[in-house]
Parts: C-alpha cells; sequence; structure tokens
C-alpha cells in the first residue's frame, strides 16, 4: 500500500501528537472502501478508550482541525 501524502502527514502528525502527551504507540494505514484508517497500536494506546472513549474522542477532533486548517 502506498500512503498518499495527506494520509502520510496525518500518521506523523498523530505519532508526534500522542508521543507529547506521553503515550506510546505506533500509528498503522489501512485502505478500505471508505477511505484511510489510522489504526493506532501498542500498549498506551488503550490510554485512549478510557472515561468512555472521551480521550480518543478529544484526539479525533484534533486531527479533523489540523486536517482542516493543514
Amino acid at each position: 500500500m502506498t500512503i498518499n501524502d495527506p494520509t502520510r502527514t496525518i500518521a506523523e502528525f498523530l505519532e508526534r501528537f500522542t508521543s507529547a502527551l506521553g503515550i506510546s504507540v505506533s500509528v498503522n494505514v489501512e485502505d478500505t472502501a471508505d477511505g484511510p484508517r489510522l489504526n493506532l497500536a501498542g500498549e498506551d494506546a488503550e490510554l485512549l478508550v478510557r472515561h468512555r472513549g472521551e480521550p480518543l474522542k478529544a484526539l479525533q477532533h484534533v486531527v479533523d482541525m489540523a486536517e482542516q486548517h493543514g
């Protein structure tokens, strides 16, 4: 799979963002019929789904905003 530049940029942003939060994850890109899906994996990834998934929702919002203003 070839990762296009916008997807690569988002994956790199996610890696930097989660690292800044002190969360160690790897970002894997999966091509789907709906477009690219970025999966976060690693021992610390579970931190994003705690508290009813609020940290993950916040991260999704940040990525959406970065993508719109990028």
